[in-house]
């Protein structure tokens, strides 16, 4: 798995239970790059989901938006 991805898949497990929103995990991923948007995190989790469709492991969101929290 990238290393961006990897930092994702691991900050969305780190938050447990209670998950992560966009906004957090763009501010912590994506901040120094103005240029990137946030719909990019739907992409990658995405991309993420289909490297883990071996596994367990699922990321999920409860809506849409930069509210919407990430599980795993």
């Amino acid at each position: 798995m990238p290393r961006l991805k990897a930092e994702l898949f691991d900050s969305i497990k780190a938050s447990g239970e209670i998950g992560i929103t966009t906004d957090e995990l763009y501010i912590m991923h994506y901040g120094h790059q103005p240029r990137v948007q946030k719909s990019v995190i739907k992409s990658h989790v995405s991309q993420i989901n289909d490297l883990l469709v071996e596994t367990d492991y699922k990321i999920e969101s409860d809506g849409r938006g930069p509210h919407a929290r990430w599980v795993l």
